[in-house]
């Protein structure tokens, strides 16, 4: 956890759809989209990217269009948001 970032802290300000050791699914206070944070600071590797996008797809299916995985404003903590149907 690194000090001042907010995805590290991940404060309960939105609805949280999915937890586990690797990741958090929630509503993203800024746009209201879902988005999945990794719960850990730094670089990924491919195993947890993958995990990721399985938990994803078992979680929201068909309904699941798009990935965004590039930050726009918080750019040092992974997160991606999610486009459903």
């Amino acid at each position: 956890m690194i000090n001042g970032c907010e995805l590290c802290a991940l404060e309960r300000r939105s609805t949280r759809h999915f937890e586990n050791g690797l990741i958090v699914i929630c509503d993203c206070v800024t746009c209201g989209i879902p988005m999945l944070v990794f719960r850990s600071h730094g670089p990924r590797m491919e195993e947890e990217h993958f995990k990721a996008r399985e938990k994803l797809i078992e979680f929201y299916g068909k309904r699941l269009v798009k990935i965004r995985t590039k930050a726009r404003r918080i750019k040092d903590h992974e997160h991606w948001h999610i486009y459903l149907e």
